[in-house]
């Protein structure tokens, strides 16, 4: 594991702001990929909050203490995003914390994840018609092995 230090960005699991209302939150690697060829992969949350304070958690990491508490004084989750068949491990115990809040999957996630995720669950599986379209668009890229849903706000669009 010490070789996968270097694509790490610490602290990890520790709220970083990008403004106001965006936060990232860097999480440790796991490895992706066949048994005879894992490659490192850091994971990195991201949380916008948006009106009314209801917080959007974007491919979510290992929610500790302390990360918990800061997010809790941030606003309240009411979306838990896996972005991909990389990005949900973690999304159970973010579920357990976070009851109210609703999970959406990537297509194939559930498939790969099994047992791990045995809760009811919303698909990422459109462009648009989800909760948070007012604030954030949501862009599903469908692939041959790997699905994602991309979301980004749409103050940051049109600021490029």
């Amino acid at each position: 594991m010490k070789r996968d230090t270097c694509a790490t960005y610490p602290p990890l699991n520790t709220l970083k702001p990008v403004t106001q209302d965006i936060s990232i939150a860097d999480g440790p690697v796991i490895r992706f990929g066949m048994p005879w060829l894992e490659i490192p992969f850091p994971i990195r949350m991201t949380i916008v909050r948006l009106d009314r304070r209801d917080l959007f958690i974007h491919s979510p990491t290992c929610l500790v203490p302390e990360l918990k508490t800061k997010i809790e004084k941030m606003g309240t989750p009411r979306w838990i995003i896996g972005p991909n068949r990389i990005h949900y491990w973690w999304i159970p115990e973010w579920r357990s914390a976070f009851p109210n809040a609703k999970v959406y999957l990537a297509s194939r996630i559930r498939e790969r994840a099994g047992r791990h995720i045995d809760f009811d669950c919303f698909t990422l599986d459109k462009d648009t018609g989800y909760p948070w379209d007012a604030e954030i668009a949501t862009l599903p890229i469908v692939g041959s092995f790997m699905a994602e849903s991309s979301s980004f706000t749409m103050q940051a669009a049109r600021s490029f």
